[in-house]
């Protein structure tokens, strides 16, 4: 019974310990694109990402995640970064809508 329990402590620590601990990368800020289309806010790393890439780069009009600290895009300086209260009704599918004739 005691081999069960230290068993079970010791994969849970190796799930949940420190070396299992996954610390949240940068959140990029939901944005309008050039086109006026609004894209939602995401966590670094997305799911297609590798675990490294938690700083969110590229520029104001297109957003994704990195690992190249010196490639961190300052979201403070931009303008486009509005929420998604002050742009109801608008996805980043809107194009699929348009397209579809929806």
């Amino acid at each position: 019974m005691g081999a069960l329990l230290a068993l079970c402590l010791l994969l849970c620590w190796m799930c949940w310990g420190p070396a299992g601990a996954q610390q949240p990368g940068e959140y990029c800020h939901g944005w309008v694109d050039v086109q006026g289309n609004y894209h939602e806010g995401f966590q670094c790393p997305e799911d297609f990402d590798t675990l490294d890439a938690t700083i969110c780069c590229g520029s104001c009009a297109l957003r994704y995640c990195c690992a190249a600290a010196d490639a961190r895009l300052e979201q403070g300086g931009c303008t486009n970064d509005r929420g998604e209260l002050e742009h109801p009704g608008i996805t980043a599918r809107k194009e699929c809508r348009d397209i579809l004739n929806y």
